[in-house]
């Protein structure tokens, strides 16, 4: 028969903070992902980046209804929509730094509604990729992208800049 163990007060709170903090982690967003919280529904979120990439003279190369497709094959998932796109003038200076960068490009945002009602904007960020890639020489056209990036973002999220 094996005897149960008896831990002291102190040990039982250090396995329920590691408990907790294990169970947050789960929660916080993918490495190299930044998202933010739109003020807008998931709609108005979806036209609003269209619009926004439209006017900075983004080419719009696909956009991609994730939750139409599973409909397609009977799954039910949340409203989920990434668009592609990008601009040469942003993007090939990265891959002449580092060629294997085109992995990563175009660049991507993805609105996506949470079971709460909750409506997201969230995108690949370029410091993340340039490590990926390890880039140097890059950092005035990774700065560019990456305001702009976050320009687009907020834009589609309804929020002031």
């Amino acid at each position: 028969m094996i005897k149960p163990v008896k831990f002291s007060s102190s040990v039982k709170k250090a396995c329920f903070a590691i408990a907790l903090l294990v169970g947050a982690s789960q929660s916080i967003a993918a490495e190299g992902v930044k998202t933010i919280k739109s003020q807008l529904n998931f709609e108005q979120s979806v036209q609003e980046l269209e619009a926004t990439l439209k006017a900075k003279g983004m080419t719009i190369f696909a956009v991609v209804d994730h939750a139409k497709g599973a409909e397609s094959v009977s799954i039910d998932l949340l409203p989920t929509t990434l668009f592609i796109f990008g601009n040469p003038k942003a993007g090939s200076p990265l891959m002449k730094c580092e060629q294997s960068v085109a992995l990563d490009l175009p660049q991507k945002m993805l609105i996506s509604e949470n079971s709460e009602g909750e409506v997201f904007v969230s995108y690949n960020a370029p410091d993340y990729i340039a490590a990926r890639h390890k880039l140097s020489g890059c950092e005035k056209n990774l700065m560019v992208i990456t305001n702009a990036l976050k320009g687009i973002a907020n834009k589609a999220a309804g929020l002031n800049q």
